[in-house]
């Protein structure tokens, strides 16, 4: 059996409330991230959640990446899957970057 693509699913943790709940700041890292993996983005949605939090979800011609964050527990889940050439770790280490963790789990499955 052969692989269709690749899933890197990273759970971050100990960052800042702040971070976590900045809309704008996480869609400009996100934006970073797309650039650096080499991806096409075909479409964007994102969400503020009240009281906290932020969901993003990119679909990519290549496949997708999104991010939930909780910053009550300082904490955020991003997944990334490709099916096509771009370098998801590049743009993980851009948010890894961006958000600055006390911890990182990461975990690749192919699919």
């Amino acid at each position: 059996m052969y692989a269709l693509g690749h899933h890197v699913l990273v759970s971050l943790y100990g960052i800042s409330f702040s971070l976590l709940d900045d809309l704008a700041g996480i869609k400009a890292a996100f934006e970073r991230a797309v650039e650096v993996c080499g991806a096409t983005v075909l479409n964007r949605f994102s969400h503020q959640f009240h009281p906290q939090g932020v969901t993003i979800v990119y679909a990519l011609a290549e496949s997708h990446i999104s991010i939930h964050t909780f910053p009550e527990s300082g904490s955020c889940a991003i997944d990334v899957y490709t099916c096509g050439t771009m370098d998801s770790k590049k743009g993980m280490q851009v948010l890894i970057d961006y958000f600055k963790p006390i911890e990182v789990s990461m975990q690749e499955v192919k699919r």
